[in-house]
């Protein structure tokens, strides 16, 4: 079984290569399955899983997870990934988004109870239409690192979409009415979205 050594290290949060995954209901092994069984690779300082949590939506499950190159990311999908029973979609994270404040803001670095996690499909630029995006909601963080605004962060990414982007609010109904604000932005087209909640007790 392929292990991870602890004399090997881990890129932080924005370095090395990220990649997002999807899971779903009909999957070999159900989603929350797989979340139970990633948790003992969770780590929100240095991964290799940064986050892993079951969803409602047009997707059941999503996990975000790094490694220092390209290599070592399918040898981590290959081995514990694998494992864990995950066969389903994976992109890799492009260019995430840089706030007014040069802070990196990408997906699942912060988030509050209830998440929204967006697969946008656009009719321009992917990089102009995530600073529209930014810019409808605004960007800019506390000096914790914590997003003051509804927006927690959006990245290119290398797959069948164009962004991914992260909504988050402590109140449910709120963030119903920032998924809908988000399909009507300029060069948003199509949006696969699906909600977490990650309990009272876990909210960041």
């Amino acid at each position: 079984m392929f292990r991870i050594s602890e004399e090997v290290p881990l890129p932080r949060p924005y370095e090395g290569v990220h990649a997002f995954i999807f899971l779903y209901k009909q999957d070999e092994t159900p989603p929350a399955a797989v979340v139970e069984n990633l948790q003992r690779y969770i780590d929100r300082e240095v991964g290799p899983v940064y986050f892993a949590s079951v969803f409602e939506g047009d997707f059941q499950g999503f996990a975000h997870i790094a490694q220092d190159d390209a290599r070592a990311v399918g040898n981590f999908i290959d081995g514990p990934l694998w494992d864990a029973g995950i066969r389903s979609d994976k992109v890799a994270e492009g260019q995430w988004h840089t706030n007014q404040q040069l802070r990196p803001m990408g997906p699942t670095r912060n988030t509050p109870r209830f998440i929204a996690m967006a697969r946008v499909y656009v009719n321009q630029r992917p990089t102009v239409v995530m600073g529209n995006i930014a810019t409808h909601f605004g960007d800019e963080l506390d000096e914790d690192g914590q997003s003051l605004s509804s927006f927690l962060g959006a990245s290119t990414v290398i797959g069948g979409f164009h962004l991914l982007v992260e909504l988050g609010d402590d109140d449910r109904e709120a963030l119903s009415r920032h998924v809908e604000e988000l399909r009507g932005i300029d060069g948003v087209g199509r949006v696969e979205v699906a909600v977490a909640d990650r309990g009272a007790t876990q909210a960041a």
